[in-house]
């Protein structure tokens, strides 16, 4: 009876072990490299008085032997910090290249902010210029300047453009870069130039869409890696749990259990 409780007090005192040592593993923790050997009446197994039979419960952390002490963090976590903010999934993992995608995503806001503004400025620049270079008079008392140019139904043009200032200002500016209301110009050399100061402002404002496009991949890309990477770390990271039965002197019995995560 006492020998039983002997033994029955070793394997509780293993189980603990190893359930602490696995949640230090799981939380980032080295888990400590154990033994725990439990002594078994040799008689119990027909042993010579000279041979001692043990029970060893060993379990050992292979990443930590290979200098590897920290868990990575989860593939979905590392993605999911990355997919918000390019880099960060790779800084937390000690990756160095997590500077590269938090640079990129730096220098694309700044080229968007530059862009957008002078896109901006743009238009505030050819809104200005129809201001003083087209006139209502004019366009009222003029009904032809140019083959094919003026009013085709000047009372309904007339209807829609002031429809367009009244509730979509934008529209009104560039309704008057149109053949029907091109009498409304000093020269049509001014309603040229209004027409690319037009064009100037768009092919911007299309730029700082496409610099939206690079942030937007940058933060897909950076996702990506860096859940791909936490992944192939997670895997070579490695704990085993191992059962020996052997006789002292001899090589015994053993069954190996593995565990990866």
């Amino acid at each position: 009876m006492t020998r039983g409780r002997s033994v029955g007090a070793g394997f509780w005192v293993a189980l603990g072990l190893i359930v602490g040592a696995s949640g230090s593993a799981l939380a980032g923790k080295p888990a400590p490299d154990l033994y725990v050997a439990i002594p078994v009446s040799n008689q119990r197994f027909g042993l010579n008085a000279d041979k001692d039979l043990q029970a060893s419960l060993h379990l050992e952390d292979e990443a930590a032997a290979e200098g590897n002490t920290k868990t990575p963090p989860s593939p979905i976590l590392a993605g999911f910090l990355s997919a918000v903010v390019p880099g960060s999934g790779q800084l937390i993992q000690g990756e160095r290249r997590g500077w590269i995608y938090l640079g990129v995503e730096a220098a694309g806001w700044f080229a968007y902010l530059a862009v957008h503004d002078a896109a901006t400025q743009a238009e505030t620049d050819y809104q200005e210029y129809a201001d003083l270079n087209w006139s209502a008079a004019q366009y009222d008392s003029v009904t032809s300047c140019g083959s094919g140019l003026g009013p085709n139904d000047f009372e309904s043009e007339k209807a829609q453009l002031q429809d367009d200032y009244d509730n979509n200002r934008d529209q009104y500016y560039q309704d008057l870069a149109e053949k029907e209301y091109a009498c409304g110009w000093g020269t049509q050399a001014q309603r040229a130039d209004y027409q690319s100061m037009i064009d100037d402002s768009d092919n911007l404002y299309t730029s700082a869409k496409y610099v939206i496009g690079g942030i937007v991949l940058n933060h897909i890309i950076s996702g990506i890696d860096a859940a791909k990477s936490a992944s192939n770390k997670r895997k070579a990271v490695s704990h085993s749990w191992r059962f020996n039965v052997a006789p002292e002197g001899m090589t015994g019995l053993r069954a190996e259990l593995r565990r990866s995560f």
